[in-house]
């Protein structure tokens, strides 16, 4: 493959990227152990429409991440630049050219920017193309818009379990109809409650915060609570909780009820990374 072209803009992508991607996107899907797939006409028509749009997609992707990159190095000197290491160039580009949206393509181009720049380029590491790869859209967007990735943030379990005490390390500077109890016997509804982010619906932040988990981005911590003035203000029976609320007791007696335990999420020292290097 030849070697990617630096210049005052940036990078120069190789064609032979192109091809590589088509061969490795399309090629496996036709053939498997040496014997040819036999699959209905209707089948063959779809595959070769979704093959011929990809070629077609892939350039235009590919583009619109060299102009992307171009322009995070714009301001930097190209003595300041080297060639970027292949194992993050090429899946980056490979990765970015079947993607359509902007929040991805600008981490896999801050991945390359970085990987491209001396001072930087030791902090690109290679899985960081499989991590973006694995998110959504709105995965990304979260990691950018919240502080999941930058510090540790309160969170809490909502319960529906045995009534118990206020805890009462943590009810100083909550809110006045905080909820916020000692753990007890029952049953967790939500597992990573977060009224700070209001861009999602908080059932499917729990997929997200698990995806991070799973990403080695985040850590939850169920016994370390944030001990910070005013923290869990924000945490307390609003208009979400009493819907709850609403849909649990019928199943529990009156010794039942909703409850917020808290806890805390806090990066990991690899996702503080993958912060720095295709984030910020």
């Amino acid at each position: 493959m030849s070697d990617f072209e630096l210049t005052s803009d940036g990078i120069k992508i190789p064609g032979e990227v192109f091809t590589s991607a088509y061969n490795d996107v399309i090629h496996p899907g036709l053939s498997a152990a040496g014997k040819t797939i036999v699959l209905p006409f209707r089948a063959i028509n779809w595959i070769a429409e979704v093959a011929s749009n990809y070629c077609v997609d892939k350039m235009k992707n590919t583009q619109k991440l060299q102009e992307c990159v171009q322009e995070k190095l714009s301001n930097t000197p190209i003595d300041k630049l080297c060639e970027p290491p292949k194992n993050i160039a090429v899946p980056a580009i490979i990765s970015n050219s079947y993607t359509d949206d902007d929040e991805l393509r600008s981490m896999y181009a801050n991945l390359l920017a970085n990987s491209m720049k001396k001072d930087t380029q030791s902090k690109a590491h290679p899985s960081f193309v499989e991590v973006i790869r694995q998110l959504t859209p709105d995965e990304a967007l979260i990691l950018k818009t919240s502080e999941v990735l930058t510090d540790g943030i309160p969170s809490c379990q909502i319960r529906y379990q045995f009534k118990t005490p206020a805890d009462k390390n943590l009810v100083d500077g909550a809110h006045p109809k905080n909820i916020i109890r000692e753990l007890a016997g029952g049953v967790t509804i939500i597992p990573y409650y977060l009224p700070s982010i209001k861009s999602v619906n908080q059932n499917e932040l729990q997929i997200m915060i698990d995806n991070f988990i799973r990403l080695n981005l985040i850590k939850a911590f169920d016994d370390y609570p944030i001990m910070c003035p005013n923290a869990y203000i924000n945490f307390y029976k609003d208009a979400f909780n009493k819907e709850l609320e609403n849909t649990w007791k019928e199943r529990f007696t009156e010794d039942y009820e909703l409850a917020h335990i808290p806890t805390s999420i806090a990066p990991t020292a690899y996702g503080e990374r993958f912060y720095d290097v295709c984030v910020e």
